[in-house]
Parts: C-alpha cells; sequence; structure tokens
C-alpha cells in the first residue's frame, strides 16, 4: 500500500458507529494534503529566514510554528450530520476533514517538535510518511 494513504485506511468511530475511510479512494487528495502542507511550512520557514522572525501574535500562549500548524488545523474545521459523515466517506476523494489534518500533521516531525508530542504516540507516529 502507498504510504500516503495509511492513516485514511483505519477509519474511526461517529456517533458510536465504525467508519472505514478507502485510503485508495482518497490516496490523490492524501497526497497532496500531505505535500501542500509540507511545501507551505518550508515556505514559512524560508520567508523567517529571509525577513527575520516575526512578533508572536499578542495573547497567544505559544510559538509561530504552533500557530501555522493551528491554522492548517482550523481551515478543516466542519461538522456533518452522521449520515453525511458515512456518504462522505464512502464516496468522496477527499478524506473526512479530520483525518485530512491528522494524517498530514502525523506525517511532520516539525509539527510533532513545535508542540512537543511523545514519539510514537498519537500525532507523532514513529513511521512517517515524506514523499518530497
Amino acid at each position: 500500500m502507498h504510504c500516503g494513504s495509511i492513516q485514511h485506511v483505519l477509519g474511526g468511530y461517529w456517533g458510536g458507529k465504525q467508519i472505514n475511510l478507502d485510503g485508495e479512494l482518497n490516496l490523490g487528495e492524501n497526497v497532496a494534503d500531505n505535500g501542500g502542507l509540507r511545501m507551505a511550512y518550508m515556505g514559512y520557514k524560508d520567508w523567517v529566514k529571509n525577513n527575520s522572525p516575526e512578533p508572536l501574535l499578542p495573547g497567544f500562549k505559544g510559538t509561530n510554528e504552533q500557530l501555522f500548524f493551528l491554522s492548517f488545523s482550523q481551515m478543516w474545521c466542519s461538522a456533518f450530520s452522521p449520515s453525511a459523515t458515512f456518504a462522505y466517506a464512502k464516496s468522496n476523494t477527499h478524506a473526512l476533514p479530520r483525518y485530512r489534518v491528522d494524517g498530514s500533521l502525523s506525517n511532520m516531525k516539525e509539527f510533532a517538535e513545535a508542540f512537543k508530542c511523545p514519539a510514537g504516540q498519537g500525532l507523532n507516529p514513529e513511521k512517517k510518511c515524506k514523499l518530497w
């Protein structure tokens, strides 16, 4: 199986019911999500290197790297009814938004470093998929 689909095959639970995601159906979009996030982060870090560090966002008690990843995650904030969730998972070439976020972030060591995620747990698996 292609590494871009690994995180999205397992699925999860919604309203007490198992949702099985089709990693092969979502493969192209999963690869795009992973690559897009990685390229955006590289662009951000390059900008910081060439322009000096940004000031921290007033009132935010975290780092700018954490804010970068939070903004990516917040972009996918959504709500679906249970029936829409199951229909989406079965037929859409995009994974459900939660899995788009979790799958992409779990493949970035930079995310794990920014949030000090314990190795091998949650969004910091030991094996990560890096295509580029």
